[in-house]
């Protein structure tokens, strides 16, 4: 009866090791579960962090980009009221002068050439213009390369409308 006895005991010993364990694997296996939901929640939080960030990225860019041209425009309309002033004025002066019958040849070669120089600004001014019209639409995609040498050329072209005003003065 002992033998038999002690089976018993051995055996339920045994079957709550066995329950305890299935148990814990249990509680286990949910608490890895949890984890990895966790883990993906997590994920998802940062991919929206990455997307806000992008966009406001993306939003700070067009505000200066717009800044710029803003400048720009601005730049071009003040310069064109004052050249519209100074060719009214030189306008006068040459026709005073060829009223008293004085040679007005090379004031009016220097007016062309005036007239050309600002023409290659307001070119040049029109080709930055519509640099950065591009280069708003290009720095908010995928493109990270077409936007640099956008910039780029941007650049460039801004040396030479400084070079041309400089060379206008």
């Amino acid at each position: 009866t002992v033998i038999l006895g002690s089976t018993p005991i051995y055996a339920s010993a045994q079957s709550n090791t066995v329950k305890q364990a299935k148990e814990n694997a249990r509680s286990t296996k949910e608490a890895a579960e949890k984890a990895k939901a966790d883990l993906q929640a997590a994920k998802e939080n940062h991919q929206e962090a990455k997307t806000d960030l992008k966009a406001t990225k993306c939003e700070n860019k067009t505000a200066r980009i717009d800044a710029h041209i803003n400048k720009i425009n601005n730049a071009i309309d003040k310069q064109s009221a004052i050249y519209t002033k100074h060719d009214a004025k030189v306008d006068a002066i040459i026709a005073q002068a060829k009223a008293a019958g004085i040679d007005t040849s090379k004031a009016e070669a220097d007016v062309s050439n005036w007239e050309a120089q600002t023409l290659a600004i307001k070119t040049q001014r029109t080709q930055i213009l519509g640099e950065l019209n591009a280069l708003k639409n290009l720095q908010c995609s995928d493109q990270q390369a077409q936007f640099k040498q956008t910039l780029a050329n941007i650049k460039i072209e801004l040396a030479n409308l400084r070079s041309l005003q400089a060379a206008k003065k």
